[in-house]
């Protein structure tokens, strides 16, 4: 059995850390030149639009069978060889662009396979590298941990998105795409360095015995989330909230625009700020300690707080008043985020816990497409009053948190302790 690590900053969580960050920057400077070359060679939205949907479709199809993946496979051998994968891909369409850019069909079609491989690699890399946070680092730091990850996301979101563009116009998108592919390999050669602690389940020689054995996995994940009556609580809320909360974010901008009566640019200014709450709320949730059922009332003041702030949002005439809002929902945001994430992490055994962080991770956005399609139909019934969705998406998430807040196996759940977590699901405790 491996060492168990004795503090955050050690060198496999280090290394898989920076070698992470450095692959999310280079994806993130990559996402606005790839549109504003798709936008400049087709001129077509519809184009664009289904390039970016195709990103969501496997996750929600698939994340439970990659989660399981994670699972009964080494998690170090994904991570290491998703990354190698995926910068082979962009290479790839990089050397058609450098060498056939007339090539406009064969490229976009390049773009749609690359768009759609790494997001079916995505349903097995992001799994392994949640599961395998707790055996990185000591218990107590888990939070930190994923708090750190938090960061790390949001700052090369902020810096790609900042920089994406004015690379496109200075070096042109072929370069822009091989710096991205760089990035890809950089990460996998840290990953390499990495040890990842992990119980291996024994393989079946007949192929058939694999598949009945993995099918009865992604089975098994299932019967676990809805028989631990805290956690299974605790998807269905994250899925409702998910669905009141699509239509607030899709119709933002037109809150900005027919609502408030603002330029363009403030829209960017809300989202920023909701950014910046976030990082804020992340970095609270990791630094700050507090006792199980501290931290677990505050979790769900936090939900409460967030469900009025978006009913606030209807009501709000002032520009400033709707960044403060903005601000406040991202800091209870990424505060209930990271203690969410870390909770699951901490109350699931390490052979299991990839199908698990897949399933919550799935169920939680199950609903959002319909909500997305729904928007269309719903700002019509309303006559375009943006306001009236918030009102009512916020109110209805409010009242449904407050009555789940007498569930006492969801009370449970959000103050559960932090404890050395089990190797096999043999030494589980319920939640």
């Amino acid at each position: 059995m491996d060492e168990k690590p004795t503090k955050l900053f050690n060198k496999n969580y280090l290394l898989l850390w920076q070698g992470q960050t450095v692959s999310r920057l280079g994806s993130s400077l990559f996402l606005l030149p790839m549109m504003l070359w798709v936008k400049d060679t087709t001129g077509s939205a519809a184009i664009m639009g289904l390039l970016l949907s195709i990103a969501s479709i496997p996750g929600l199809i698939l994340g439970p069978i990659g989660g399981t993946f994670a699972d009964r496979y080494s998690r170090k051998k994904i991570i290491v060889y998703s990354d190698l994968f995926r910068g082979v891909l962009v290479l790839g369409v990089t050397g058609l662009l450098f060498f056939t850019p007339a090539s406009t069909n064969i490229i976009l079609g390049a773009l749609f396979v690359m768009a759609l491989v790494n997001a079916v690699l995505l349903t097995v890399f992001g799994p392994a590298i949640t599961a395998s946070i707790p055996d990185l680092v000591p218990k107590k730091a888990v939070a930190g941990a994923n708090s750190l990850g938090q960061v790390s996301m949001l700052l090369s979101n902020f810096l790609g998105q900042g920089l994406g563009g004015v690379l496109y116009r200075l070096i042109g998108a072929p370069l822009v795409f091989f710096i991205n592919s760089l990035s890809f390999f950089y990460a996998a050669g840290s990953d390499a360095l990495v040890t990842i602690p992990q119980k291996m389940p024994e393989k079946s020689l007949h192929w058939k015995e694999e598949f009945k054995s993995f099918y009865n996995d992604v089975v098994f994940g299932f019967k676990y989330v809805f028989e631990r009556k805290g956690l299974r609580d605790t998807v269905i809320i994250s899925a409702v909230l998910g669905f009141f909360t699509a239509p607030i974010m899709i119709l933002m901008p037109f809150f900005v625009d027919d609502y408030l009566h603002l330029s363009e640019d403030w829209y960017g200014y809300l989202v920023a700020v909701y950014f910046l709450g976030t990082f804020i709320g992340s970095i609270f949730a990791g630094a700050v300690h507090l006792p199980p059922n501290v931290r677990g009332k505050i979790i769900l003041i936090s939900i409460i707080i967030q469900s009025v702030g978006y009913a606030l949002f209807g009501l709000v005439r002032d520009q400033y008043l709707a960044m403060v809002l903005a601000m406040l929902n991202g800091i209870v945001q990424g505060y209930i985020t990271i203690n969410i994430i870390t909770i699951v992490q901490i109350t699931t055994s390490g052979d299991i816990r990839g199908r698990i962080v897949a399933i919550l991770s799935t169920i939680s956005n199950i609903l959002v497409p319909f909500a997305a399609l729904l928007v269309g139909v719903l700002i019509d019934l309303v006559n375009q009053r943006v306001e009236i969705i918030f009102i009512v998406s916020g109110a209805i998430m409010t009242i449904f948190i407050i009555v789940l807040s007498f569930n006492p196996y969801f009370r449970q759940f959000l103050a559960s302790d932090i404890k050395d977590v089990p190797d096999t699901i043999d030494e589980q405790v319920e939640v």
